[in-house]
């Protein structure tokens, strides 16, 4: 079975001392055959998710500062906390997650390095999470998601900004 994810975070007042950052994800059932691109993202916008987290507050500790890419971070990370808990990330799925962060993105598959601390903690849970999963179902977990970009006006157009 193949799923799509969509996810977003967001910062209000990016990066001052009174930012307030979130994030949102939508996990969607992708239809046999059905391939993620363009035409998918107009589709899936018009059918109801599997599960949808409109809104969700990303917590800042006081060592650091609240950005867009902090909020995209965490983002991820609790959309594949709910894929593993919620038993989709599995042998036999493929997990497709778009994301509009060309920075996040590429830092979590390796592609640029990181160099913000607060964003390598939320990648080195990203990854232990991955490989306690891995153990758990016999398999390599990092292999059954797929990354792609989107951009960020196909991200609103998405579920996840209504």
């Amino acid at each position: 079975m193949d799923y799509l994810v969509y996810v977003d975070g967001l910062c209000k007042r990016n990066g001052s001392s009174d930012a307030e950052a979130g994030g949102s994800f939508a996990v969607y059932r992708l239809e046999k055959g059905e391939k993620v691109d363009d035409s998918l993202h107009v589709r899936l916008a018009r059918r109801m998710p599997l599960y949808h987290d409109s809104e969700f507050a990303v917590v800042v500790s006081e060592q650091e500062q609240a950005t867009n890419n902090y909020a995209e971070a965490v983002s991820l990370q609790t959309a594949i906390a709910w894929l593993i808990s919620g038993g989709l990330l599995v042998q036999g799925n493929t997990i497709h997650i778009c994301m509009d962060s060309q920075l996040v993105l590429n830092q979590i598959v390796g592609m640029y390095k990181t160099k913000k601390i607060h964003l390598k903690k939320i990648y080195m849970s990203i990854y232990d999470m991955l490989d306690k999963h891995s153990k758990a179902i016999g398999t390599n977990a990092e292999k059954l998601i797929a990354f792609h970009w989107i951009s960020g006006d196909v991200m609103k157009a998405s579920v996840i900004a209504h």
